[in-house]
């Protein structure tokens, strides 16, 4: 795992009356923990499709208690992302009905580089996506329109 360090630095560090540095102090000083992974888009493959490379920062925020020892990005996350990135750039009206063929296979840590492929299929009305590192899948599955597919 590689993760980038960043430094900071503060002409006076804040303390509490006791002269230390509680921990809620200072993450209220280094400012809030990313929700998402930076994500570089990448040449299209078709209208309908599209594909980004995502840095898993190594202080995500979602990483607090899943799990200590081993952070994760936890799948309710992973598919989060998928959603947020399709309706900016493919389909702004998705709106969740539900999941089809959901898969696990590898986990996604800290300082990975990952893969994301998305795909709109409008006749059936489901976004299809895929997460992987260095070509091994990670997770997939079918999130399914609301409105779009099956009874109403």
């Amino acid at each position: 795992m590689r993760c980038a360090r960043t430094w900071r630095f503060f002409a006076q560090l804040p303390a509490n009356a006791q002269g230390k540095l509680p921990r809620s102090v200072f993450e209220a000083a280094a400012g809030p923990r990313p929700l998402a992974p930076e994500a570089l888009e990448l040449p299209r493959l078709a209208d309908h499709e599209r594909r980004y490379r995502l840095e898993i920062p190594c202080d995500l925020a979602h990483f607090s208690g899943h799990f200590p020892t081993a952070p994760v990005v936890p799948g309710v996350v992973q598919i989060g992302w998928a959603m947020s990135l399709a309706q900016r750039d493919l389909h702004p009206e998705l709106r969740f009905a539900g999941m089809e063929a959901l898969k696990f296979q590898r986990l996604l840590r800290p300082g990975d580089t990952a893969m994301l492929a998305l795909k709109w299929d409008a006749s059936k009305q489901k976004l299809y996506f895929a997460y992987t590192v260095n070509g091994a899948p990670c997770s997939s599955g079918r999130i399914l329109q609301a409105g779009g597919h099956g009874p109403a």
